[in-house]
């Protein structure tokens, strides 16, 4: 399975945006000024195309602890959507827990350790990530994203440029709502997740 690299993202951004990807190191050129801002904007919009598509699916053995209105436990950092727990045969979908801030609290159920099943945030890039770095969502996903972040950098990039900034925008949207079928769940679950049990 072949995932997009970073360098690869940022040539696509910048040919959307009409930038000279060899640019990049020379002072005073669009490219080398919007750098800098580059990789946050790519979080931003992986975030947003990660949960909206569905498209990091993790399964995670957690151990829950008694509360006053049921059981309750800490969900890893990059825990966006519960979509189910289950234990042994049993499933329970969404009215049985309610996700509060990093807490995630189960009713009318007993102590002890339950799988979560959850759709997740991406790795966020660091600053200093190199091109070679590889991706971790498929490329219909980082397809959307490019739109997203040349949209976000269109008004930077192209103060009053609306024309332009609707063309992004409005592919960016159109993108996440054609790349749902390729990114969902089922698909990608087979390549990203935690732990192997849990994942029928």
């Amino acid at each position: 399975e072949n995932h997009m690299t970073y360098g690869e993202l940022k040539n696509r951004i910048w040919s959307l945006l009409d930038i000279d990807a060899r640019e990049e190191d020379t002072a005073g050129t669009l490219a080398n000024f919007l750098k800098g801002s580059l990789a946050q904007t790519v979080n931003a919009a992986a975030r947003k195309a990660a949960v909206y598509l569905k498209a990091i699916y993790k399964t995670e053995m957690l151990y829950f602890e008694k509360d006053d209105i049921g059981i309750r436990t800490i969900l890893p950092e990059d825990a966006a959507v519960v979509k189910e727990i289950r234990r042994e045969k049993r499933r329970y979908g969404s009215v049985s827990f309610e996700k509060v801030g990093d807490t995630l609290y189960f009713f009318g159920a007993k102590e002890g350790f339950y799988t979560v099943c959850y759709f997740a945030y991406p790795t966020p890039l660091s600053d200093s990530v190199q091109d070679g770095a590889t991706l971790e969502m498929n490329d219909a996903v980082w397809d959307a994203v490019a739109y997203g972040v040349g949209a976000e950098l269109c008004s930077k990039a192209y103060p009053g440029d609306m024309k332009r900034y609707m063309r992004l925008a409005t592919e960016f949207d159109e993108r996440m709502t054609s790349a749902f079928p390729n990114a969902s769940a089922e698909t990608v679950a087979q390549r990203t997740f935690v732990k192997r049990r849990g994942l029928r």
